[in-house]
C-alpha cells in the first residue's frame, strides 16, 4: 500500500480537526458501531464526522466487543454510515469464518 491512514480514537473532534487543517493523510481508522461502543466523545458527533469526512473511514469494532454481531453489524457500517472498509478481530477460526461470512453477504461478494 502506497497510503496513510491516521487511527482516531475521538472520531468526532479529530476527524472535524483534521480536515480542517488539511493533514495530509489518505483516510482514517475509528471505531464504527451501532451501539455507539468506544465511539468517542459521544456516538452522534462520531457518527456526524464520519458521515461528512472527504476521506474514506474504515471500521474498526463493527460489533462493539461482541455486543452487536452478525450480518447487522456489517449493514450498519457499510449502508447505514456508509465506510469504506471495515475491520474486525476475532478469537477463534470459526468466529472469523462467521464473521467473514456475514460481512462478505452484506457486500455482495463470494
Amino acid at each position: 500500500f502506497d497510503t496513510v491512514i491516521t487511527s482516531v480514537h475521538h472520531a468526532g473532534v479529530t476527524i472535524p480537526l483534521l480536515e480542517a487543517e488539511n493533514i495530509p493523510v489518505d483516510g482514517y481508522l475509528t471505531t464504527v458501531n451501532q451501539p455507539g461502543t468506544f465511539m468517542f466523545p459521544t456516538r452522534e458527533l462520531a457518527l456526524d464526522a464520519i458521515r461528512e469526512a472527504s476521506k474514506p473511514v474504515i471500521a474498526i469494532k463493527p460489533m462493539a466487543g461482541g455486543r452487536y454481531l452478525g450480518e447487522k453489524a456489517f449493514e450498519f457500517v457499510f449502508d447505514e454510515v456508509g465506510v469504506a472498509a471495515s475491520m474486525f478481530g476475532m478469537g477463534t477460526l470459526e468466529q472469523v469464518r462467521q464473521t467473514a461470512r456475514a460481512a462478505r453477504s452484506v457486500l455482495g461478494v463470494n
